[in-house]
């Protein structure tokens, strides 16, 4: 069954919105992490992750908005692709299991797939960067934000 078809500015305009709400939500409930002035914190991360997404948003909603009228009959495109669904699924279960399996293994698995999915990089040069990609996020969140991160299997809390 072949998916929906919509105009690529609906759906860059949905994209945007969605993108922007996440990050007004980000920021909404960023504000009963504790707040420091000396350093970062818990809080920062998801405050700058907020500002930021909301501006993509707002970006990508104004972009799609401009190009409706200049769009062409062949600007259709398919609601759904099968690498973003895989990658959308590969996200949903990350979330799952963020805590049981930790933030390492979980973060080096998810990048791996979706750099290798979606074509980025081929499957051993992907697992390879998905792992430099989790140690280099942990990293930045156990020792530059001070954030304690979940153990999970490899005993790596932060």
């Amino acid at each position: 069954m072949p998916a929906p078809q919509i105009r690529q500015w609906v759906g860059d305009a949905a994209v945007g919105i969605f993108l922007a709400a996440a990050g007004g939500s980000y920021l909404w409930l960023a504000q009963a992490l504790p707040k420091a002035v000396s350093e970062p914190g818990p809080g920062a991360l998801p405050r700058f992750l907020g500002m930021a997404l909301i501006v993509v948003g707002v970006g990508c909603t104004l972009r799609a908005w401009r190009a409706r009228r200049a769009e062409d009959e062949a600007a259709i495109v398919a609601l759904w692709e099968r690498n973003a669904l895989a990658c959308a699924i590969a996200l949903l279960a990350a979330c799952f299991a963020f805590e049981p399996v930790g933030f390492a293994p979980t973060v080096a698995l998810f990048l791996g797939f979706v750099f290798w999915r979606l074509g980025v990089l081929k499957p051993i040069a992907a697992a390879f960067a998905g792992a430099a990609g989790a140690a280099i996020l942990w990293s930045l969140f156990s020792f530059a934000l001070g954030v304690g991160l979940p153990a999970g299997l490899l005993g790596m809390g932060g």
